[in-house]
């Protein structure tokens, strides 16, 4: 099953990394999964935090999951956001230090 991408920058970001590929920080999240998780797509439910940036949401699913990591990562990190939480519209957003 091929994975679907919202915009040609996320194809871009998700199917470029090379095994070589340095492990750069601007690439690492956090995932704290609820107590009890089952590990299968649909039954992922926890928290995800990317370290550079702060910004944070909690999950349901798999998808959830990957969009997340794909919209940060395809917004890159703007200096002034450096280990600072971030205002989101998501109703799952958590800033930085809150915990589900």
């Amino acid at each position: 099953m091929q994975p679907t991408y919202h915009t040609p920058k996320e194809a871009e970001i998700l199917t470029s990394s090379t095994p070589e590929a340095p492990l750069s920080p601007h690439w690492a999240f956090v995932v704290q999964l609820r107590e009890g998780t089952a590990l299968t797509p649909e039954g992922l439910h926890g928290r995800l935090e990317h370290v550079v940036s702060g910004r944070a949401t909690l999950f349901t699913g798999l998808e959830e999951l990957r969009a997340f990591m794909a919209e940060v990562l395809a917004q890159g990190t703007p200096p002034h956001t450096l280990m600072q939480g971030t205002d989101s519209h998501d109703p799952n957003h958590v800033s930085k230090g809150d915990a589900p």
